[in-house]
């Protein structure tokens, strides 16, 4: 019998199948992460809805104290940034435990640069004009509905913040991104 390195063979253990399912819900739950990312940088409000589940909680710590419950509640309010210049939010280094097939829990930083113009008011109507950078963690509870992974639970600790660090130029608006394809 030929050596199986000479036939160019590989020797594979099998795979669990529970193993191969914990992967694929893995993969699952970083898209989700990722895809809030990129619903949030490009003011795609219309597609928030579907991350999360409909009684979910976004809450986000101080200094900005803000509880915001209901997927709709969440839209509205995220929404509520689409006169901002730019808003990037990037997620990096999640952290994926799934505690049983439909439900997880995720860890993950994000890095957020955000620039409103001049005219946005404060709530007093005061001009105002954020220009700041922040890194925050968030802590995810995450649920399967009907085959898909949803946020049921956002909770964001910003840990640092940098105001008036934005001082390049825009060159593209919020609006120009909203096309995904």
């Amino acid at each position: 019998m030929a050596d199986p390195i000479l036939r160019n063979e590989v020797a594979m253990s099998p795979v669990d199948e529970f193993d191969l399912r914990g992967c694929i819900d893995r993969q699952a739950i970083e898209d989700l992460l990722y895809r809030y990312s990129d619903i949030v940088t490009r003011g795609a409000w219309d597609e928030d809805e579907s991350l999360f589940v409909p009684d979910a909680v976004l809450e986000i710590a101080s200094p900005f104290d803000t509880r915001v419950e209901g997927a709709e509640a969440i839209r509205q309010y995220r929404a509520g940034t689409a006169s901002f210049e730019f808003l990037i939010h990037t997620t990096f280094a999640p952290v994926i435990r799934l505690l049983a097939h439909d439900r997880a829990q995720a860890t993950s930083q994000t890095h957020e640069m955000v620039r409103s113009l001049a005219g946005d008011a404060t709530a007093d109507g005061e001009p105002a004009a954020l220009n700041a950078e922040f890194f925050s963690v968030y802590y995810d509870e995450i649920l399967r509905i009907n085959g898909d992974w949803r946020f049921a639970h956002r909770r964001c600790i910003p840990i640092y913040a940098e105001s008036g660090a934005l001082m390049g130029q825009a060159l593209a608006t919020r609006s120009s991104l909203w096309k995904s394809g």
